[in-house]
């Protein structure tokens, strides 16, 4: 009697310490993807090797951010927060993917702009992938299909018009093409259900 006490103190320390270190680590992988974010804002004007070594550490920053923390939400027990962890990660992506945009518009095209846009929509359509998987029913993976299907159709209309708007400059065609790019990831990320 006095042992199974005894055990279960001691299975209630070491689950204790358990939480307590997956909550740091939980800490270091939000600290190096919010890192990787950061380090953007250090890239020199000009692409040389100065500029390829910093984005190397960004792009390796969210890869050790990213999936330390996708393993951490796996092990983890389900919830039943699965659906609001999905749109939480397709919200980010999206918010990552305007980002890139938006820093190519700012630039008017320039080198620098698209070699930031291109991680950020590899980001992005991480986050997306990740939003996808969070559906566990028929019902959710059916209503993913329809809105990746609809955001790529969207997309593709956006990107058309601008382009054609701005009379096919060089900046216009860049965003329109990374759109198209991204339209067809999510035409494909969606399950063919319907």
């Amino acid at each position: 009697m006095w042992q199974s006490g005894f055990s279960r103190k001691v299975g209630n320390m070491e689950n204790g310490k358990e939480k307590h270190a997956v909550k740091w680590k939980l800490a270091a992988d939000i600290l190096c993807l919010a890192a990787s974010y950061g380090i953007l804002f250090l890239l020199p004007r000009e692409t040389g090797v100065l500029f390829y070594i910093v984005f190397g550490i960004s792009a390796f920053l969210f890869c050790i951010g990213f999936f330390r923390l996708k393993n951490l939400s796996d092990a983890a027990p389900r919830s039943g927060n699965e659906l609001a962890a999905g749109v939480f990660y397709a919200v980010i992506g999206a918010v990552i993917n305007i980002t890139g945009l938006y820093i190519i518009h700012r630039d008017h095209g320039s080198a620098r702009s698209i070699m930031i846009e291109t991680l950020l929509l590899v980001e992005a359509l991480v986050m997306y992938s990740i939003a996808g998987s969070a559906c566990k029913t028929p019902d959710h993976e059916k209503l993913l299909s329809v809105v990746f299907k609809a955001a790529a159709v969207l997309l593709v209309l956006i990107g058309a018009v601008y382009v054609v708007r701005e009379h096919f400059t060089q900046t216009p065609v860049i965003i329109a093409a990374s759109l198209l790019i991204e339209s067809i990831c999510l035409w494909k990320m969606a399950k063919p259900t319907l």
